[in-house]
């Protein structure tokens, strides 16, 4: 099965990086690729396939070699920081479905859609989300609104990470210090 993973990757994000770390230690024997998008600027672990986010040719291959389209982790749905990412990732969960791929959204925030277009996009896009998981109550709660199939509440993948000196993440050992002596936390207030 191939994979293509898309979030936030590549941009030193350390919940990003963690999250897509986690991922990729759970799924690896289940799948023959993964695929990532990714902006480029750092590099990934060994085994993903980087798809650079600005390459249409690039996107527009992967898609039609995937068997499975996850997003995962982060604000990808949230138009308070990025109207455009939004629509961006929207228009590429769309373009997948539109090729008959499976989408998931994993370890997800909702904030309330501030953009109409945005809003209208996430209403078409949401029945054909496979099942959408999110990080926290109010995200949960708020996309009630939204006609998505399957909506589960979880834990945020970074906390789920095992960080220990045998196994630390790929950056530095700066990223296993604020792993270890920072607890960190999200109150969502929208």
């Amino acid at each position: 099965m191939n994979i293509f993973v898309v979030g936030y990757f590549g941009s030193g994000n350390l919940g990003d990086e963690l999250a897509l770390n986690l991922f990729h230690k759970g799924i690896r024997p289940y799948a023959s690729r993964i695929f990532v998008l990714t902006r480029g600027e750092y590099p990934l672990a060994d085994g993903l396939i980087p798809v650079y986010y600005r390459n249409v040719f690039s996107l527009y291959h992967t898609l039609r070699q995937s068997d499975l389209v996850i997003f995962l982790s982060g604000d990808l749905l949230c138009d308070i920081f990025r109207r455009k990412s939004v629509a961006y990732y929207l228009t590429l969960a769309t373009t997948a479905r539109k090729m008959k791929k499976v989408l998931y959204f994993l370890s997800q925030t909702l904030s309330p859609i501030q953009n109409p277009l945005i809003s209208l996009l996430l209403k078409r896009i949401a029945p054909e989300i496979t099942a959408i998981t999110f990080r926290d109550a109010p995200s949960f709660h708020y996309a009630r609104q939204f006609p998505f199939p399957k909506i589960l509440l979880t834990a945020d993948w970074t906390f789920l990470f095992p960080v220990t000196q045998e196994n630390p993440p790929k950056r530095s050992e700066e990223t296993v210090m604020i792993v270890r002596k920072n607890f960190l936390f999200s109150e969502r207030d929208w």
